[in-house]
């Protein structure tokens, strides 16, 4: 008996009796963001109890805008490095280290871009990025943050484990042991070079060390001859990316635009937490993207995605619904509003695991209604509330957000059982070998 629809059936493929590969690829990715989970806890803990709300606040606004400027350029560029950027022939590794170079470089001018927009508002919240030294750092780190996103994505595609727990753990020691050092009374500056500047040094250290040891070192070209490829990838598939990316990536931003920097400081407690479990839970989703039936047959991986998604976002429930009440107790009294927020959060968790495997399947069959209607679904269930709720508070906020991931999650349900019966042939770049005639400088 078929508990769950056969979601899709992969087209002239060979039976491969390999165990499916999407478990033990979110299990690493698990363990790497639950070791981000326990040192952001202990970082803003800490950071609770040395500061003040206001501080706190302003540190958590600017780590939103660098996530929003992490989101929108690595972000959407994830699924283009799995596919041609992920290989080991110098052809592929060059496309790869310009994609570095790029991303870097846009990430840099949002960063720019975004503190000049912010100290023309005169916001509280933005304070800090308000003199050209801030906006320089501010900048220099977005320009690291990116690095980082677009490696892991790189060795996960290759199996490389010990390179993304290691990053995660070391980070988050580093992190930590950076904020008890911190002194009351100085400049909140610190605080943010130590939850983001941190990972940041570390997509640089890792570019470095990588492609060291490696026999294409540094290489720029040639490129693979994708061209093809490329341009029907940007015309659906980024912009699909992009609008999935950005809802989220602005929601705090939005958030943090509306209230004052005290408000924020305990919207963002909730929201940091937040940010982990729904990591957590589309981390099957990102497995089924990176692998896209390369090991197994595609309808063995996406059931196990889905019924992985759904499971972890049970336990989430179930065990965050009996730890938030510590919140207030671990990061003080101040911060109790913060459990109201965060219950809320939970409740996304089951349907933003349905969106994100929805939305996997959608690439990998190529199939633009989905890549760009789910996106746009989620939007305006997010968005439309946003904006029309008078007094938008912590609360309301989050309430728009279960309303745009449940919109977008059950459609997204719907799809795959419309879907459940019919071929296709996944959307993988074709092999790239080292020949002069596949190769373009």
């Amino acid at each position: 008996m078929k508990v769950f629809p056969s979601f899709v059936v992969r087209q002239n493929a060979h039976e491969v009796h390999e165990k499916s590969s999407i478990v033990s690829s979110s299990v690493v990715l698990n363990i790497s963001f639950m070791s981000v989970a326990i040192g952001g806890a202990l970082f803003w803990a800490i950071a609770a109890r040395i500061s003040s709300s206001e501080s706190l606040g302003q540190v958590a606004a600017l780590s939103s805008s660098i996530n929003f400027v992490v989101l929108l350029t690595a972000g959407t560029l994830v699924p283009f490095v799995v596919r041609y950027g992920s290989g080991t022939t110098r052809a592929e590794r060059a496309l790869h280290n310009r994609v570095l170079l790029f991303a870097s470089f846009a990430a840099g001018t949002e960063a720019l871009l975004l503190a000049f927009i912010f100290s023309a508002t005169n916001s509280e919240t933005f304070r800090l990025i308000e003199s050209l030294k801030g906006s320089i750092m501010f900048a220099m780190v977005a320009m690291g943050s990116v690095l980082v996103v677009l490696h892991e994505a790189r060795f996960l595609s290759q199996k490389r484990y010990r390179w993304i727990v290691g990053r995660s753990i070391l980070t988050a020691v580093f992190s930590v042991g950076l904020v008890a050092t911190y002194r009351r009374g100085s400049s909140p500056l610190a605080l943010f070079i130590a939850t983001s500047g941190v990972p940041a040094l570390a997509g640089l250290f890792i570019w470095l060390a990588s492609d060291f040891r490696d026999i294409h070192k540094f290489a720029m070209r040639p490129l693979p001859d994708v061209r093809g490829e490329i341009v029907r990838y940007l015309s659906v598939t980024w912009t699909g990316s992009l609008l999935g990316r950005s809802a989220m990536a602005f929601f705090p931003l939005f958030v943090a635009i509306k209230v004052g920097p005290a408000e924020y400081a305990k919207f963002f407690i909730a929201w940091n937490i937040a940010v982990i479990m729904f990591l957590v839970v589309q981390s099957p989703s990102m497995a089924l993207l990176a692998d896209s039936g390369r090991r197994s047959p595609f309808k063995k991986q996406t059931r196990h995605a889905l019924l992985s998604g759904i499971a972890i976002s049970a336990v989430m429930i179930v065990t965050s619904g009996v730890s938030t009440p510590l919140v207030h107790r671990v990061f003080g009294e101040a911060y109790i509003d913060s459990v109201k927020v965060l219950r809320v959060f939970i409740l996304c968790t089951v349907f933003m695991a349905i969106y994100a495997v929805a939305n996997a399947v959608m690439q990998v069959r190529y199939l633009s209604f989905g890549i760009l209607g789910l996106p746009l679904l989620q939007i305006a269930g997010i968005y439309i509330p946003l904006v029309f709720t008078p007094h938008l508070t912590m609360v309301k906020a989050a309430v728009a957000l279960l309303a745009g991931v449940t919109i977008a999650g059950s459609c997204g349900a719907i799809a795959m059982i419309a879907l459940r019966e019919r071929s296709f042939t996944p959307f993988l770049p074709p092999p790239i070998t080292s020949t002069e005639e596949q190769c373009i400088t």
